[in-house]
């Protein structure tokens, strides 16, 4: 990896955050003192204004991006204050060197022995007038940022032209030829979010500079997420430099883009869970779990309580839930799902539903019209049917149940549960010939939520002390 993209992969891990300062001088975002310095000698003023944004940022951004033009315009004063600025940035923080330069091959050969004379690591390059313009800079050892698609309203007129093949993508797949993802990067604008995805999707290893994010509107997030949160420098300049406290701006900008990162990061890792993995972290982060003091049916005061009648407010939880029921399900040998009322009611429906799998229900009494029935659901005498619950604690209300099937000719030999809470109903169930299948032990769950942090170690081992029955 050449020097720029190797120190901002650093100070990336170093802050957590891909922000990289803008240095644009504006005379109307410089302080008082600056401004007078400005009139009085530019170069003094730039190079002041450029190490206060530099000192006030350096804490928490991963690189700096210095806009030529800026600089440019005040004359030879600017240019002495460029290599002021680039000289002072460059011993401790990355530089690129913005200039956006875009010529044929000599001239292209020109613009990067300057910018290696000023001491930049990279620069922003064009290439559209073909490749010629791009191999100067990448032959005199600077990283290049190379523009795809930028973030001016009216790029759209060439960039994005013709639908079917744009030009942007055209520019993209030939420039990925020109040098290797240590070295060529892109720039993509934060406005097009659609764009900046495609461009991850074709380009997964290369770093981007995506401008946008600050005066033009484009957000944190969707860049993160458009981008994957991978090789990825977001520069921001107005921003900073024209707010009342740019340290505090450029605080808060990291913190964003940590978090949007982290949020990106999570997505990523639950992509590779398993589903029970998925479903074990979903029960917590849904507000199915609460800790305090629960009295449970069997009248053991709980530390913990799972409480999943509020998967009815779930419906992509409780699809996946079902689909683990119908995992653990398919090898059996049954005719219908008996389903207990009320948790089990809408468990058992989606479990029916994806296993196309007739159900039955006990009623809590009995009617005392109509059918008077204490089953709902149609059965035949001699079915074969598997208890459907939420969670078994101690067993008693499942022997319950079972004992209404079987007074109506209903076989059951087989209960199944999403939570087996450890609290002896395993072994109550089978010392009545009935066997328990459960999806999660409540110790796992436990140790899930534990090792993701979701739980505190005071409160593991509180609910540990509790199953243990010490």
């Amino acid at each position: 990896m050449s020097e720029f993209f190797r120190r901002v992969e650093e100070k990336i891990k170093e802050t957590g955050a891909f922000l990289c300062v803008g240095l644009d001088p504006r005379r109307e975002e410089m302080s008082t003192d600056e401004q007078d310095m400005l009139s009085y000698d530019p170069t003094i003023g730039l190079v002041g204004h450029g190490q206060r944004i530099f000192e006030a940022t350096r804490h928490v951004a991963s690189s700096w991006k210095i806009n030529l033009a800026f600089y440019e315009a005040w004359g030879s004063f600017g240019w002495s204050a460029l290599e002021k600025i680039v000289q002072m940035l460059s011993q401790t923080a990355p530089v690129i060197l913005d200039g956006k330069r875009g010529d044929i091959g000599t001239t292209a050969g020109s613009y990067a022995k300057s910018a290696v004379k000023l001491g930049a690591q990279a620069v922003t390059v064009s290439p559209y007038l073909g490749r010629d313009s791009v191999l100067p800079f990448i032959e005199a050892g600077l990283d290049v940022l190379m523009l795809v698609r930028t973030s001016n309203s009216s790029a759209t007129d060439i960039q994005d032209q013709p639908a079917a093949f744009p030009t942007w993508k055209r520019v993209l797949e030939d420039a990925m030829l020109w040098s290797t993802p240590d070295q060529l990067g892109f720039v993509v604008a934060a406005t097009d979010k659609s764009t900046l995805a495609k461009v991850r999707d074709i380009a997964p290893n290369r770093w981007i500079l995506s401008p946008g994010v600050g005066a033009q509107g484009a957000d944190v997030r969707d860049v993160v997420e458009a981008s994957g949160g991978t090789r990825l420098i977001i520069p921001v300049s107005r921003a900073i430099s024209g707010s009342a406290d740019p340290s505090d701006a450029a605080t808060r900008l990291a913190s964003d883009m940590r978090i949007f990162f982290s949020l990106q990061a999570n997505k990523k890792r639950r992509a590779s869970f398993s589903a029970k993995e998925r479903v074990a972290y979903d029960l917590f982060d849904r507000g199915c779990v609460k800790f305090g003091q629960f009295r449970l049916k069997s009248g053991v005061v709980s530390p913990i309580y799972v409480d999943l009648r509020t998967l009815v407010s779930h419906p992509d939880l409780l699809a996946q839930i079902a689909e683990l029921y119908k995992e653990e399900l398919k090898s059996k040998n049954f005719d219908v799902l008996a389903a207990l009322p009320y948790a089990a009611l809408p468990i058992g429906t989606a479990v029916s539903l994806t296993m196309n799998k007739p159900m039955l229900y006990p009623r809590k009494e009995q009617k005392s019209y109509g059918t008077c029935s204490l089953i709902e659901g149609e059965y035949k005498r001699g079915s074969k049917a598997v208890v459907i619950d939420d969670v078994v604690t101690k067993g008693d209300s499942k022997l319950e149940a079972i004992q209404v099937f079987e007074s109506n000719g209903i076989i059951v030999d087989e209960v199944c549960v999403l939570i087996d809470r450890e609290g002896g109903g395993r072994e109550v169930l089978e010392g009545q010939g009935k066997r328990l299948f459960s999806i999660f032990k409540f110790s796992e769950l436990l140790d899930a939520w534990h090792l993701s942090e979701r739980i505190t170690q005071g409160q593991y081992e509180s609910v540990i002390h509790f199953l243990s029955g010490a």
